[in-house]
């Protein structure tokens, strides 16, 4: 076996960049066509330094500005590589064969920081008629000698502080796959000290877990409503269960239905397409003062597009499929099993490629750190996410009805969910009340319609066709308390609880276990730990 790891940081240091404006520039872009506009504060000339290379009056000029520093390049470059084989020989009559298999696999990321570097478009703009010079915009003395380009034109000029560039390619196979290829692209742009924006491209891969292909069979009740039963008020509806041989005035005897799940051989793996863009501002008037000793603002847009989704078709809504299908071909009747009765005795909901999903949504953030004083420091967190579209359907083009804000098979997507952290600290102490919030969600009132429980009844939506329940917001709170103590040893003591004030999870009336959603919600109860931990 061979194996190496390499890491490389190198800074490259060059002369300041100069700047050459006009037609004599020759650098067959923006800057050959900037001028000197007659109204530039610094322009003694009496005149406009025209740039036309027909008609104007300016061939060049050109200027190194020393105030703004040399450029500097910063690269950081990790590379590795790992190889394997095995190698043997063997007779065969009277001839001998050799043979050698070989595995190498290597990566290799890349990112380069470059800062000093001017903005021609600004540089025109800062130049050209004082009557457009305006915002941040800062009128630029390109006469002038040494030291005349100050400090407020160069953020001006610059609006670049660093520019990082990041690309990474990764190989994978797989025995059962085959080879998959994913990159990725990054741009992290600090425009000035307290604002950077930051984007990413990138191409995503997940293959089957082994317990999605190959997990045992289990089963589930769910609690489903088959559109067969007696009465139906569709004529259609009737028509069609005639011919998935359900005999005429079939009643469903039992609301649960068992459901056959497992793994699935039959997977392929799930690819993306991932695009993120967003901004952090540390503004420099809230750092170390009275109030604050630093601020950080974030906020962030995502979009995914799934291809392949691993997941399984919600029940009812196969079912429903199947009998508005009315074909026991039906993709949607595939595992669907009826006795002579009309009764559902089979029904299989392993899980399978489904097809597409589509989701995009916001990340947001604000961090406070308060300066140090004689009872410690303080501090706020602020983080949450809304989830603005999630679209799943399959690959005939039908949607399915999970989406944002909608309780459905026992998970949700609420649209919002956030953290509010507050702490302090002090010496050897640390402690943090955090608050974490989830928004209302929404659910059919399924076997509930008609009671009390199910709140809204006459709101019916094709996906809440028994009326609706509202699912209220929640929030629940945590306390932690860290001690660091006073030993040779790095050793730390914590204890908290988490939900406090022990609120229960709302009640779910489509849950078909427990009451309520346990993918979503905390266990109904409170939770206290202690634990220590030695740094050695």
């Amino acid at each position: 076996m061979r194996g190496l790891y390499n890491t490389r940081k190198s800074t490259n240091q060059a002369a300041p960049e100069p700047i050459f404006l006009g037609p004599g520039a020759g650098t067959g872009g923006l800057a050959d066509n900037v001028g000197v506009d007659v109204t530039n504060p610094y322009n003694t000339l009496g005149f406009t330094l025209n740039p036309d290379p027909v008609n104007g009056n300016l061939v060049l000029i050109g200027r190194r500005p020393i105030e703004g520093g040399p450029r500097i390049f910063r690269q950081s470059v990790d590379t590795s590589y790992f190889a394997t084989g095995l190698e043997g020989s063997f007779s065969l009559g009277e001839r001998d064969f050799y043979w050698d298999v070989n595995l190498a696999h290597g990566d290799n990321s890349a990112t380069q920081t470059v800062t000093g570097t001017y903005n021609i478009a600004h540089i025109q703009r800062a130049l050209g008629p004082i009557a457009n010079c305006t915002d941040s915009c800062v009128p630029l003395n390109i006469f002038g000698g040494p030291g005349t380009i100050t400090p407020a034109m160069l953020q001006y000029i610059q609006f670049v502080k660093a520019l990082d560039l990041s690309g990474a390619t990764r190989y994978s196979d797989y025995s059962t796959f085959g080879g998959t290829t994913n990159s990725k692209l990054g741009l992290r742009w600090q425009l000035f000290d307290d604002l950077t924006l930051r984007s990413t491209v990138s191409q995503g891969f997940r293959a089957p877990s082994i317990g999605e292909l190959f997990g045992s069979p289990a089963r589930f009740d769910a609690t489903l409503q088959d559109p067969c039963s007696a009465p139906i008020g569709n004529s259609q509806t009737a028509s069609n269960c005639a011919a998935l041989g359900v005999p005429a005035g079939y009643t469903q005897p039992n609301p649960q239905i068992s459901i056959r799940t497992g793994g699935n051989t039959a997977l392929q793996p799930e690819t993306s397409r991932n695009l993120t863009y967003g901004a952090v501002y540390s503004p420099s008037w809230a750092s170390n003062t009275v109030w604050a000793s630093r601020l950080d603002i974030t906020a962030g847009y995502y979009r995914i597009k799934i291809s392949n989704s691993i997941q399984a078709l919600d029940p009812q809504t196969k079912l429903n499929r199947c009998v508005d299908s009315g074909s026991t071909s039906s993709e949607f009747c595939t595992g669907i099993h009826r006795n002579a009765t009309g009764n559902i005795d089979g029904f299989d909901a392993t899980l399978q490629n489904l097809g597409k999903i589509d989701t995009h949504g916001w990340d947001f953030g604000v961090n406070w750190r308060g300066p140090e004083s004689a009872i410690g420091v303080f501090r706020a967190n602020l983080a949450g996410t809304v989830v603005g579209k999630y679209v799943a359907s399959n690959k005939a083009g039908n949607v399915e009805p999970r989406t944002v804000g909608l309780e459905l098979n026992n998970s949700a997507i609420p649209r919002l969910t956030s953290n509010l952290d507050l702490g302090w600290s002090y010496k050897a102490w640390d402690v943090s009340y955090k608050f974490r919030y989830i928004s209302a969600l929404r659910e059919d009132c399924a076997s509930a319609a008609g009671y009390a429980i199910c709140n809204h009844p006459n709101e019916i939506t094709p996906a809440r066709p028994n009326g609706t329940h509202y699912l209220g917001a929640v929030t629940y709170q945590d306390v932690r308390a860290t001690w660091k103590l006073p030993i040779s040893l790095d050793m730390t003591v914590t204890a908290g609880v988490n939900n406090v004030w022990d609120k229960k999870p709302p009640i779910c009336v489509s849950c078909s276990l427990n009451g309520y959603d346990a993918s979503t919600y905390d266990t109904p109860s409170r939770f206290m730990y202690v634990q220590a931990s030695v740094k050695f």
